[in-house]
């Protein structure tokens, strides 16, 4: 039995020879962290405003908290613009291994981008913006993580082990 947690997707694969296994296990981790790094990159560089294109919003500052939401890309209000580009390059990933699970983290590299938290966590005037979990939590990405690790399974190793995800 293999276990992998990429974001907020639990899986179970079981009924796998320990070969088959260990394959499954990183190839299943490969395909769905690789979906959820890729989305979140996505998230976290926008390029359709610029800091002046925000400063001139009628209301000004689309993310200020006296608007009592974000005025700006209403369907994914967490997106973030890429501005300079630091935010992109302190994104870092992980695949660890704790008790016989793969994890895969994500996190900002807060010596690269100081700024992280103020986006993440917001200010007192601005709103958060929590890239990493609600691109993680987003149901469409969630789908494309699970197809990934069924595919895995399915085609690529034509196994004949089963998925559980919880």
């Amino acid at each position: 039995m293999i276990k992998i947690e990429v974001g907020t997707v639990k899986a179970t694969a079981m009924n796998l020879s320990s070969f088959a296994g260990a394959i499954a296990g990183v190839e299943m981790m490969s395909a769905a962290s690789d979906v959820l790094r890729k989305e979140v990159v996505a998230n976290i560089s926008l390029t359709d405003h610029t800091l002046r294109d925000l400063a001139t919003y009628d209301p000004a500052h689309p993310y200020a908290r006296r608007h009592g939401k974000i005025q700006i890309h209403s369907g994914k209000t967490w997106s973030v613009h890429k501005q300079d580009g630091t935010l992109l390059q302190s994104f870092k990933t992980a695949v660890v291994s704790r008790s016989g699970n793969a994890l895969f983290q994500m996190w900002f590299d807060r010596s690269i981008a100081p700024h992280a938290d103020y986006v993440v966590k917001g200010t007192r005037v601005m709103h958060p913006r929590n890239v990493l979990w609600n691109t993680a939590t987003d149901t469409n990405v969630r789908k494309q993580t699970m197809r990934s690790i069924v595919r895995v399974l399915g085609k690529q190793l034509k196994s004949k082990g089963s998925v559980r995800f919880t």
